[in-house]
């Protein structure tokens, strides 16, 4: 059997002085500091990290009290923002990335091995390049095919036929989706610190089971992974992290000998870890070996002359014992009858005052002390007390925690995914951690402001609320409760107000009826009395231009033309239209458009500015006294193709003034002369 790591070495034994003899032939005792944990101490803090884990995974003490260290502090996200979509974005992203969850794991690695290691990893698509033809293949795309030969990607290009080495180019793709936070394990990272500058430089050695799933070209492995890690894996070599994307969580170290690393939490009770193995083993010793007795039955001599041994067949006795105590297994109230006394001894079963539970609970909470977790955290029964140092003492660690934890959440991780998905920065913090116990003191606070001797401001910043921006939101919260109750009377109000109306309604409402059936009646009458006044009017004006235009009859007209109304309203009586030419739009020198009033035959529009045109045509022909006549019937039956014809007209003429309008016809300034030139004086 080998002997433990560390037995035997430098430190374990001391050598006595020997006079007038050699160092090596002087007799040898233990060190005085020596014990037998020392023996187990590891060697190297890779070492170290893997004791880390066994305790955590196999301790209750320490996986418990780890994990209410990692726990207990975790609080949710608060956004400092007013835009609430950009909110909204935010915790969606957080909820992507099940941060909550994720805290908790850092807090794990933070306080197991004293460090934790955080990247971010983006989404990408491999691409394989032909090195003949330059054409990019999606490693995932099921056309692309593809050989893995001595670590490299032997490409048969669809597009050209070559076959041979590609090139790879992995290409980030902009999508929350596909964003992931990577937890390094700390015992597959290696750290090298300046011991001047302090400047720390990561490298990564990945697994051994990593490393075979890529020399051997496994899928999953090829061709999800990035290719720095592929191409280290080939070349048998370390990856360096960029510091742009790593995120170290170490705890306090001594300076005495940095490596870069902070120191577990279970660093201190190494020793003790092993002793309570010790204690754990000699238990399971005494629970195999002495709880259960053994058991001896034997014949026992009445009297000092008569002995058992020389009288009876033991054979015979021995059978008749195992039958009786079979039966009383059967039958617990049996009574058997035995000619001799029966003997009864027992060895062992003295377990339970070897137990040493008492010593086991006392190391365990000796342990979870010198991790510096209050033993009442872990095995209950902590209180909080003003002049508790330790709840003091472990309040600070958490918020010297928090703070670590907000400057991962906020400065490395939201801004690099802002930075790469072109989000605009946020901030923001957590909820305020405080002890379950504090709600004592908050009650005192807070009696102590309704009683004016404590400020508004102490205690909201002491609950970490910010008392201007409190003090906002409440002026914004009264604004709308007095909006609330502006709108609450004024709706009341018209209640009452319809109510009253209602009543007046109907206390008047045959009145009103009454009064507005007259007055309807009455205005009918005066519309259907303007109507017929303006029907006559327009006979009136058609018979006058009938006889101004030589009183030409129906019967006059060429085959297909159409005059006076039957174009439309308005249009003058003698002047003619052909509906086969009102679908071709004349250059008139207006606008053409077609008028909701025109004039249609056989069920086809009559275009407004070919009737105008007809009509100016056949108005500049007449007198002075007949064109007025016709432009007045014009302007009172259709307005609208008054103003085109009298549009056109001008147009030829060059008058800009309208002959209707005697605003626009002035008299003369001057008057003419009078005497006659032959009666001038002088003359």
């Amino acid at each position: 059997m080998s002997r433990p790591l560390g037995y035997g070495g430098k430190g374990t034994i001391q050598r006595a002085t020997n006079h007038g003899g050699s160092a090596r032939t002087a007799p040898k005792y233990p060190h005085p500091f020596f014990d037998q944990g020392q023996a187990y101490l590891p060697t190297s803090v890779k070492n170290l990290f893997h004791w880390c884990r066994f305790y955590f995974l196999t301790n209750p003490a320490v996986h418990a009290a780890i994990t209410k260290m990692a726990e207990y502090p975790v609080t949710p996200i608060l956004f400092k923002t007013e835009n609430n979509t950009l909110r909204r974005k935010y915790e969606e992203l957080s909820r992507i990335l099940k941060l909550k969850a994720f805290r908790v794991e850092i807090g794990l690695d933070y306080y197991t091995y004293g460090n934790a290691f955080v990247s971010v990893m983006f989404p990408f698509t491999k691409f394989l390049i032909c090195p003949h033809c330059k054409e990019r293949h999606s490693i995932k795309n099921k056309k692309t095919k593809y050989k893995w030969v001595s670590g490299k990607y032997q490409l048969n290009c669809h597009k050209c036929g070559n076959i041979g080495f590609a090139r790879v180019h992995d290409q980030y793709l902009k999508s929350v989706r596909g964003i992931k936070l990577k937890r390094w394990n700390p015992e597959d990272v290696n750290v090298t610190i300046d011991p001047i500058t302090g400047d720390c430089q990561y490298f990564y050695k990945m697994p051994t089971k990593v490393l075979n799933s890529i020399r051997m070209g496994k899928k999953s492995a090829i061709e999800n992974m990035p290719d720095v890690f592929v191409e280290a894996a080939r070349k048998n070599k370390r990856i360096v992290f960029s510091e742009e994307n790593i995120y170290h969580f170490r705890r306090p170290m001594l300076s005495y000998k940095d490596t870069g690393l902070g120191m577990p939490l279970v660093m201190p009770v190494l020793k003790d870890l092993h002793y309570l193995g010790i204690l754990r083993r000699s238990q399971e010793a005494v629970a195999q070996e002495h709880i259960v007795p053994l058991r001896i039955v034997f014949p026992q001599g009445g009297t000092a002359t008569s002995d058992p041994y020389s009288m009876v067949n033991l054979g015979e006795w021995k059978r008749e014992v195992q039958q009786q105590l079979s039966q009383w297994k059967i039958d617990p109230n049996r009574i058997p009858v035995m000619p001799l006394p029966l003997g009864y001894q027992t060895i062992g079963g003295n377990g339970r005052a070897l137990v040493l539970h008492n010593e086991y609970r006392v190391w365990s909470e000796h342990v979870v002390a010198g991790m510096g977790v209050p033993p009442e955290f872990v095995f209950g029964g902590m209180q909080y007390s003003g002049t508790n140092l330790t709840m003091f003492q472990l309040q600070n660690k958490f918020l010297s925690y928090i703070d670590d934890q907000r400057d991962l959440i906020f400065n490395f991780i939201f801004g690099k995914i802002a930075a790469f998905m072109d989000y605009p920065d946020i901030d923001g913090t957590f909820r305020p951690f405080k002890m379950a116990d504090d709600l004592q003191r908050t009650m005192l606070y807070f009696q102590l402001v309704q009683g004016q001797k404590l400020a508004d401001r102490t205690l909201l910043e002491d609950l970490g609320f910010d008392p201007a921006l409190e003090r906002a939101k409440m002026d914004a919260e009264r604004g709308e409760m007095l909006e609330l109750q502006k709108r609450m009377q004024q709706q009341q109000a018209h209640i009452q107000g319809d109510i009253m109306q209602i009543n007046t309604r109907y206390q008047l409402d045959n009145q009103r009826i009454q009064a507005l059936a007259q007055m309807e009646t009455q205005k009918l009458q005066q519309e259907l009395q303007q109507q017929m006044q303006i029907e006559m009017q327009q006979k009136q004006q058609a018979q006058l231009a009938n006889k101004a235009a030589g009183g030409m009859s129906k019967a006059m007209l060429p085959n297909g033309a159409m005059t006076g109304d039957n174009v439309m309203p308005g249009f003058p009586q003698g002047a003619t239209a052909y509906s086969a030419n009102a679908a071709k739009t004349p250059q008139t020198g207006v606008a053409p458009w077609i008028s909701a009033r025109g004039g249609s035959r056989d069920g086809q529009q009559m275009d407004m500015s070919y009737v105008a045109k007809r009509a100016a045509a056949y108005v500049a022909k007449l007198d002075p006294d007949g064109q007025s006549q016709a432009l007045a019937r014009m302007s009172a039956a259709n307005p609208e193709l008054f103003q085109m014809v009298q549009q056109i007209l001008l147009s030829r003429t060059g008058q800009q003034a309208n002959p209707m309008n005697a605003m626009q016809m002035p008299l003369p300034s001057q008057k003419p002369q009078r005497r006659d030139l032959s009666r001038r004086i002088g003359s």
